[in-house]
């Protein structure tokens, strides 16, 4: 004779079977929750890096006099700065090939270089990284003092763009050395 109700076995196996998914719940919540703050984590990484790219870039290009490259109105993936004591700055890239932490996936990315060179003894300094990991990088000058940088900068999966206009400190100053 059946009475009303759930027996001891069936209430045992509901309660299995309910743990079960809250299990396979909890676990697929925890994994999401790894890949979230990994991905965060590696944009936080990136926009300090793009950051300091753009101190860097401000403060390579400010304390110049003069942009030379590219010609007013125009873009190009180099500049060419000429500073206050008459010394020439080249800033161009160089293709890369960069390995991402899988150590499997290769990008073709470039470099920032810079070579500086005295006109009038013909020393030139030995050339210097100033960034990496950029994807895309142009410079666009608007006149002598003043120019516009489009940078995207990557690591991993991750990419961000920056785009900033860098007046020169010294433009007006170069007008009396000439």
């Amino acid at each position: 004779m059946r009475k009303n109700g759930f027996s001891t076995i069936e209430l045992i196996l509901s309660m299995i079977i309910f743990s079960l998914v809250v299990t396979g719940f909890y676990s697929v919540m925890q994994f999401s929750v790894a890949a979230n703050k990994s991905s965060l984590k590696d944009k936080v990484e990136l926009q300090k890096n793009t950051r300091r790219a753009q101190m860097k870039l401000i403060d390579e290009i400010s304390c110049a006099s003069e942009i030379v490259k590219p010609e007013i109105g125009s873009s190009a993936p180099f500049l060419v700065l000429v500073d206050k004591e008459g010394m020439i700055s080249v800033y161009y890239q160089k293709e890369e090939t960069y390995k991402l932490e899988d150590d499997k996936t290769e990008i073709k990315g470039y470099r920032l270089y810079c070579v500086t060179k005295n006109p009038t003894t013909g020393a030139v300094r030995a050339e210097k990284e100033v960034i990496s990991h950029i994807k895309r990088l142009i410079f666009t000058t608007f006149s002598e003092g003043s120019a516009a940088v489009n940078l995207k900068l990557f690591s991993n999966k991750e990419e961000t763009d920056l785009i900033t206009q860098v007046t020169l400190k010294n433009y007006y100053a170069g007008e009396f050395i000439h």
